[in-house]
């Protein structure tokens, strides 16, 4: 019994091997030669105008020969790449694109056309506010209590909806900003109207030194605890690294490193070229902070500096996509 038993289960073995070596060489199979019911597509952008009737009729036949059945269109235009001569819609552009069009189907291959770049066809007027992308906002109104209150909060904008109402007790000095504490500004190199940086005045620039690092250091009176830093930048392209400092036993301690990079004001890498940078600490409490800016570009400026007691939400112009990757690609490599 025990021998017809163990016999019986190494057959079930066999049985399963045999199973899954089948399996294995039908899958490998249909990568070799993919079935009809299988579509690889691939993009098929035409660069620069350099397009030809014999060039799209060589393409479609090395697609067909590793299996490609659908392509998708796409004229796109890149600095790298020489323009060529047969322009976009013109007479000869129709004619090539029509060769195209009759060879793929003389191939079964599916053709689609799209518009590129993506982004010039996913708005306009037949896309209605309600059906738009949309982003978190927010509004504050400082009320005192305890009491019932009745009161119109502010609207964040014309086309809003509304998420929630969140009530909290405010921390001490919640709202108040190194501004309200007259603070001393001083800076490592000579740098002009200093005091421009916390006037609250987003038309006052104070332009930088490029390259070089350079230090700024605001003293107060009394101690200041900070929670947030948010940047104005000037309204021109620019870019920088920045460190926030804070002073420990007469030396300065490094709390945050990031970088400052309105570099790009192309509203395809977001609808608000040069908006704040905001940056949160952990609640930090001294009479000395600094702020350290190096490899600056030329013409680099802020508008306006504000360090508050209230906390930031860490970077919220990307986080709204206001302001992405200032290079809409990445490459793949």
């Amino acid at each position: 019994m025990f021998l017809a038993l163990l016999f019986s289960c190494n057959s079930g073995k066999n049985i399963i091997k045999k199973d899954i070596q089948s399996q294995l060489i039908s899958l490998e199979s249909g990568f070799i030669n993919p079935p009809d019911s299988v579509q690889t597509s691939v993009y098929w952008y035409w660069m620069s105008d350099n397009i030809s009737k014999e060039g799209v009729v060589k393409d479609l036949q090395s697609m067909k020969k590793v299996g490609i059945n659908r392509a998708f269109i796409g004229n796109i235009g890149y600095e790298s790449t020489p323009y060529g001569k047969v322009k976009l819609f013109s007479d000869e552009w129709w004619d090539i694109l029509h060769t195209a069009l009759k060879t793929a189907t003389e191939l079964n291959i599916e053709i689609g056309i799209f518009n590129s770049p993506g982004w010039s066809q996913s708005g306009g007027p037949w896309i209605k506010p309600s059906q738009s992308m949309r982003y978190l906002s927010s509004s504050e109104t400082s009320v005192k209590g305890p009491k019932n209150l009745n009161i119109k909060l502010d609207k964040p904008g014309p086309e809003f909806q509304d998420v929630r109402v969140i009530a909290f007790k405010a921390p001490e000095k919640y709202g108040s900003t190194l501004a309200d504490f007259n603070p001393k500004l001083r800076a490592s190199q000579p740098v002009e109207n200093l005091e421009n940086l916390i006037d609250g005045n987003q038309e006052t620039v104070v332009p930088l030194p490029a390259g070089t690092s350079l230090a700024l250091d605001i003293e107060t009176k009394e101690n200041f605890t900070a929670r947030s830093f948010v940047i104005h930048p000037e309204h021109k392209k620019l870019r920088a690294n920045a460190e926030i400092q804070v002073k420990e036993n007469n030396s300065y301690r490094t709390i945050r490193s990031f970088e400052i990079n309105r570099s790009n004001d192309n509203l395809n890498v977001g609808f608000d070229p040069y908006g704040p940078i905001a940056i949160s600490i952990p609640p930090t409490t001294s009479k000395n902070f600094r702020i350290v800016f190096s490899k600056a570009t030329p013409n680099f400026g802020i508008a306006e500096l504000q360090v508050s007691s209230s906390p930031a939400v860490e970077s919220f112009t990307e986080k709204t996509l206001a302001k992405m990757f200032q290079t809409p690609l990445p490459y793949w490599n």
